[in-house]
């Protein structure tokens, strides 16, 4: 009889280790990410939004670029902030069957994000831990995510904030016939290329301002106005597109002292 109590005592020992070991192992493995898909991989990503524009990124060789509702250079940082909310990590997924759509905000979603195939509709925030309800094909996840706002922020805010995506500045060309060919041509030359505008929009007004042309080593010209007022601004004509910028960065790009 003790025989037999001490054997019992030692299997439940082992079935205790076992499951120990067990629980052990699920804990220090990764929870699984939101997107099945490797983010390297992804070619499209598109943002939909009632009552407003539908943004479309797409992969190309040289980069991403915004494909709507404009085409023109894609701002690089914020694809990446989308691509790294695609590898968070789903800390708890149900059945679409199981939750009340309506009572986590998925009944008519604010925001869908989809990126190739995979779409993901944005529903309200879980009070208690402030994840995030989302809805993915039969199944509802909570992540942890902080890319909303960027989500409903305006369309041109995607937008390369770059001057000069490519091509290498060589001289400016004023209206009035001067020619600014800088002192320090490389310096120079890398201001236009790396200099970043605070805001990139859509240019209200393409007439006011001083205009001048930034001729290309390539030999193309690039039509330009500049306005030095409360704010300092860059408008390109050839796209529309206002930057703001500081005086500091206007000062270095048109080479005054």
């Amino acid at each position: 009889m003790r025989a037999r109590l001490v054997l019992n005592l030692i299997l439940l020992l082992l079935l205790a280790l076992v499951a120990f070991w067990l629980w052990q192992k699920r804990q220090s493995e990764p929870p699984p990410r939101l997107s099945r898909q490797a983010v390297d991989s992804i070619q499209r990503l598109s943002i939909e939004r009632p009552g407003a524009v539908a943004i479309e990124l797409v992969r190309e060789p040289s980069g991403w670029r915004l494909a709507r509702p404009r085409q023109l250079p894609a701002s690089e940082h914020h694809v990446q902030m989308l691509l790294r909310f695609l590898e968070s990590p789903v800390w708890q997924r149900y059945p679409r069957d199981q939750i009340d759509l309506a009572a986590v905000g998925l009944a008519r979603p604010g925001v869908v994000l989809q990126a190739d195939q995979l779409r993901f509709q944005f529903g309200a925030l879980e009070p208690l831990r402030g994840l995030r309800y989302l809805l993915q094909g039969d199944e509802v996840l909570l992540v942890q995510e902080g890319v909303s706002a960027l989500l409903a922020s305006p369309w041109w805010n995607f937008i390369d904030r770059r001057l000069l995506p490519a091509g290498t500045p060589l001289r400016l060309r004023f209206a009035d016939g001067t020619v600014l060919e800088p002192g320090a041509p490389a310096t120079w030359a890398a201001h236009w290329r790396q200099e970043l505008a605070s805001i990139v929009q859509p240019a209200l007004d393409v007439e006011t301002g001083e205009l001048f042309e930034l001729e290309l080593e390539s030999g193309e010209r690039i039509p330009w106005r500049w306005r030095n007022g409360e704010q300092s601004q860059l408008v390109r004509i050839d796209l529309g597109l206002q930057y703001e910028l500081s005086r500091e960065q206007l000062d270095a790009l048109l080479a005054r002292p």
